[in-house]
């Protein structure tokens, strides 16, 4: 027990030295630095929409409403974006990467990527940033000079990042509050009331949300770049 307790906190230290440092970059920027950004997901029965006090009527009991996925992308002392996807979508790792690749196209804005390291922090979960295509990703765009370097960190399993979990936990609470959301429409209003309020995510000045309803096949794609680059390399 002692020793799971020790390199859980072990992996903590870790992230945080991680998050201390692109944090610092972000106050300082200009030649090489580190960037170190975790991606999680909320619980997505917190986004069933419609949201009313009617529906807390028997007649709707048995009412199966549509929800939507919604993940957070904190890129440490830049930006938070969340994304919220309809039901109909599949939350797979193409989404991941789609998201990850709209948090750095905004953070190619202020600074040079091809002089960043980048660090990525994820929970275990093989259906978002564990698995092949998310790797794939990072590792096309270090071989075509995108990106000066990157890894990617997991934390032990039944363990999570609780910068991120406060987070979630204020925005179930901001939800809670809002009785009548109708639409995503008005999901997505509704947390980004949240996020234009400055004390949430102080560090972070840039703070929004997005629809991400249409989304490349990243796995078929990167499939296809690492072949072209085997060949190119060798």
């Amino acid at each position: 027990m002692r020793k799971h307790l020790n390199r859980q906190y072990r992996d903590r230290q870790e992230y945080w030295s991680q998050r201390a440092i692109s944090r610092l970059f972000a106050t300082n920027p200009g030649g090489e630095c580190r960037i170190c950004c975790i991606l999680d997901s909320m619980d997505a029965q917190k986004h069933s929409w419609p949201r009313s006090r009617n529906m807390s009527s028997k007649e709707f009991s048995s009412f199966s409403r549509p929800r939507l996925a919604s993940t957070t992308l904190i890129i440490h002392g830049f930006s938070v974006t969340t994304a919220l996807t309809p039901h109909v979508c599949s939350t797979n790792s193409s989404r991941t990467c789609e998201l990850i690749s709209l948090g750095l196209t905004n953070l190619s804005k202020q600074l040079d990527l091809t002089k960043v390291f980048l660090n990525v922090q994820a929970d275990n979960c093989v259906k978002e940033v564990k698995n092949n295509t998310v790797l794939r990703m990072l590792a096309m765009w270090i071989c075509l000079g995108k990106l000066a370097g990157g890894e990617l960190t997991f934390l032990t399993s039944g363990h999570s990042h609780e910068d991120i979990d406060a987070l979630f936990s204020l925005l179930r609470g901001w939800i809670e509050a809002h009785k009548e959301i109708w639409s995503p429409q008005a999901f997505q209003q509704c947390i980004q009331s949240f996020y234009d309020d400055s004390r949430h995510r102080p560090y972070e000045p840039s703070r929004a949300v997005v629809s991400l309803t249409r989304f490349r096949d990243w796995r078929s794609r990167l499939s296809l770049a690492n072949i072209f680059l085997v060949i190119y390399i060798f």
